[in-house]
């Protein structure tokens, strides 16, 4: 990968919380309590607001809510509280030339197409990233020289997240630390780890607007090393509503045991945990295409699997409270070794297989897609503004 610099734009400190989590994953009574903060990112979702979130963003630029950077780096530093223990992540953020070969991304989840569409219309409407793309790659000295220039810089500017997160960052603007980053990263090869739709719609949208419109073809990222041990790779749970006959096609395509283990795939309906064990042993490489079985059956049945996705097990357990119309698909762990092998064998897992973590806040950075902020060759909306 070749990481570049840009000209960020972040918040400035004192004005409350002004970050969320990921917007897919926000909950609804979470970002209607961050929009109680006028200057919060959540303000620049569609539907939050009746103001255009381009507008948005230019004024809190004119009342210094927001500042312009110099051409940089963002070093980000996460200290993840586990309630056993303290862990630290260190990860950069820049931006990749979709148009580079040096920079092909490998993936490891197909996209829902409605997602991409969505994902495309939030970038046009703001002319600007405001979430980076989750990247992992397998260097092994990422960390400790991220670490170093953290240490040196001393990264002060701070952002606390509920769940016991603190995100601090770094503007790194001198060439030297700026050239030991990109060299670090020079050759290695990026795997999305989450982003997989925002990165889909930035690739369509550099072939739709990149020609004319220079900024369109950067993809903002976040880059840190798989093997940090503060990263985790978590499942993530499916709950789906139950069509007719859905326990015997269950039992048509696994083995149904009455105890339950985590390292299994467990089936949660009507009150029961089962473990369910494919027929069809060794068949699949991966617990995500185990459940594709199912919702395949499904579908040649006439239903279409209704399926929502749960990162937490807690809460996708409690989510069921009781329900005999919903089935709960508890699925087991990945390990990082499984991981990797599967994307070095090219398999592309089903939509929302894996759930990265500790994830990027949205708002820790904003890449404008503006002439003046990215050395665009051609005029945009800003200039016209």
């Amino acid at each position: 990968m070749i990481v570049r610099t840009f000209r960020p734009l972040i918040y400035r400190e004192g004005i409350g919380r002004v970050t969320s989590p990921p917007f897919d994953i926000i909950g609804e009574e979470n970002g209607t309590k961050l929009l109680e903060n006028p200057y919060n990112i959540m303000n620049l979702m569609p539907g939050s607001s009746n103001k255009d979130p381009f507008i948005t963003i230019q004024e809190w630029l004119e009342k210094g809510i927001i500042t312009r950077q110099n051409e940089s780096l963002i070093l980000l530093k996460q200290i993840i509280n586990t309630g056993k223990d303290t862990k630290e992540r260190f990860g950069v953020i820049g931006l990749l030339d979709l148009r580079n070969d040096e920079n092909r991304l490998k993936i490891h989840e197909n996209v829902i197409p409605g997602y991409v569409e969505e994902r495309k219309e939030m970038i046009r409407t703001m002319d600007a990233q405001i979430e980076p793309v989750f990247i992992v790659t397998d260097s092994r000295k990422l960390h400790d020289i991220l670490a170093g220039i953290s240490s040196e810089l001393g990264c002060t500017r701070s952002y606390e997240e509920p769940d016991g997160i603190w995100n601090s960052i770094c503007v790194v603007e001198d060439r030297e630390k700026i050239s030991v980053i990109m060299n670090e990263l020079r050759g290695k090869t990026g795997i999305i780890a989450d982003g997989h739709h925002r990165t889909k719609a930035m690739s369509e949208l550099s072939e739709e607007k990149g020609e004319n419109e220079e900024c369109f073809n950067n993809l903002l990222v976040y880059v840190t090393s798989i093997w940090d041990n503060a990263t985790e790779i978590g499942p993530v749970h499916r709950i789906v509503k139950k069509w007719p006959g859905f326990l015997e096609d269950v039992k048509s395509v696994f083995d149904v045991h009455d105890h339950s283990t985590d390292s299994q795939i467990c089936l949660m309906c009507e009150g029961r945990i089962y473990s369910l064990k494919h027929k069809q042993a060794g068949k699949h490489a991966a617990d995500s295409f185990m459940v594709n079985d199912l919702f395949n059956i499904a579908r040649e049945k006439g239903y279409d699997p209704e399926v929502t996705y749960w990162p937490f097990r807690e809460a996708a357990i409690k989510h069921m409270n009781g329900r005999k119309d919903l089935a709960c698909i508890l699925m087991p762990p990945f390990e990082k070794d499984q991981f990797i092998s599967i994307v070095e064998n090219g398999m592309t897992l089903p939509p929302k297989s894996t759930y990265f973590y500790p994830k990027i806040p949205s708002g820790i950075t904003f890449y404008p897609m503006w002439p003046e902020m990215c050395h665009c060759s051609s005029a945009g909306r800003a200039a016209d503004s």
